[in-house]
């Protein structure tokens, strides 16, 4: 997952916070077709204070993605997700109207996508997926770290299609932690 924020020093009376840390992402990706974990939560945004000492509170973090497993003799994809996405946390806002200082909450890491079939046909772009979330953007606190990317595991004799599979983390760097 990714690293929290920074919190800043006090700077004409305000204290801005640091944001929350990304969720991690759990197991080993040599281990795949033995692991399966639900995603984990980000972390909440630092409180701060504004010129006027009022706190401000930070925004929570976002869940980590569940866990999906299917099991068919043939799976078809053409119109939609099959997904273990974390959660983009809310955005700290600004109580009353005032200049927030609390920071991003963090985003909640993938969980696992197991698809256990004899065919796979999956043509939909993005379909499969169990990525990471962005963290939650900084009003005038720091930004929240990203989540870490989940897995996704996929046993089939037979697998076509133009569709892709992405365990990205919250970055939108790809993660190799997909496995067939």
């Amino acid at each position: 997952g990714g690293a929290g924020g920074t919190s800043s020093a006090t700077g004409s009376g305000y204290n801005y916070a640091g944001g929350g840390g990304g969720g991690g992402t759990y197991g080993s990706s040599a281990n795949l077709n033995n692991q399966a974990f639900f995603g984990a939560g980000g972390g909440a945004g630092g409180g701060g204070y504004n010129i006027a000492r009022d706190l401000n509170s930070g925004a929570a973090g976002g869940r980590g993605g569940g866990f999906v497993f299917i099991t068919a003799n043939n799976l078809n994809n053409t119109a939609g997700y099959i997904s273990a996405t974390g959660q983009q946390p809310s955005d700290p806002g600004a109580p009353y109207g005032q200049y927030s200082t609390g920071g991003g909450g963090g985003g909640g890491a993938g969980g696992s996508v197991v698809l256990l079939a004899n065919t796979i046909v999956n043509n939909f772009t993005g379909g499969i997926g169990a990525n990471g979330a962005i963290g939650g953007a900084r009003n005038n606190g720091y930004a929240g770290g990203a989540g870490g990317s989940g897995r996704v595991y996929a046993r089939y004799n037979s697998y076509s299609g133009s569709g892709t599979i992405q365990t990205n983390n919250g970055g939108g760097t790809a993660s190799p932690d997909a496995y067939f």
